[in-house]
């Protein structure tokens, strides 16, 4: 919720703030036996790529990593 709120004063500073949820990550053994668990690097990879294609219109979204919105 603090996220949510400081996208609201942000803007006003030219920042751009996202919730970016990175997936389920593989970060010891049985974790990475989860269907669809991702190894970190893979992971990083993805949020980074987001990252990237970020624009001020992203301001306040809740995003997996694919770039696609999640539910608040």
């Amino acid at each position: 919720m603090y996220m949510h709120t400081l996208s609201f004063e942000a803007p006003r500073k030219g920042i751009t703030v996202i919730m970016l949820h990175p997936g389920t990550v593989g970060t010891n053994p049985r974790l990475i036996r989860l269907p669809g668990a991702l190894e970190t690097p893979d992971t990083v990879s993805r949020m980074a790529a987001v990252i990237d294609k970020l624009t001020p219109a992203d301001n306040g979204r809740f995003l997996d990593n694919r770039g696609e919105t999640m539910p608040w």
